[in-house]
């Protein structure tokens, strides 16, 4: 399963300046994009009766649009353009796991 983090998307980024990891590389994207797709609709499912995730499905909206545009960069060969789209991802991603509560830790 994949985790979408600040670290995943670093080493996905990575593999741009190895042109036998084009593929990998858009699968990694296109894994992405289905993850927070189906976050999306989950969060477009409830929203109803949890107005307060209106924020989230619009965040999640943006999301998909950015790595959707990192797809048709990589599909185009433009790794330079694809690069920095990823590294405006991964400081999007980092800085909403800073936002998140810490798990309470049992002893």
């Amino acid at each position: 399963m994949m985790i979408i983090s600040k670290d995943s998307i670093t080493a996905t980024r990575k593999k741009l300046n190895d042109p036998k990891k084009k593929g990998e590389v858009i699968d990694e994207v296109k894994k992405m994009i289905e993850i927070k797709s189906a976050l999306q609709w989950r969060s477009d499912a409830i929203a109803p009766c949890c107005g307060s995730l209106s924020g989230y499905t619009c965040q999640l909206g943006n999301e998909i649009e950015l790595l959707s545009d990192v797809l048709k960069a990589v599909e185009r060969g433009d790794m330079p353009r694809a690069s920095d789209l990823l590294e405006t991802y991964a400081k999007i991603v980092g800085e909403n796991q800073e936002r998140e509560p810490v798990e309470p830790k049992f002893s």
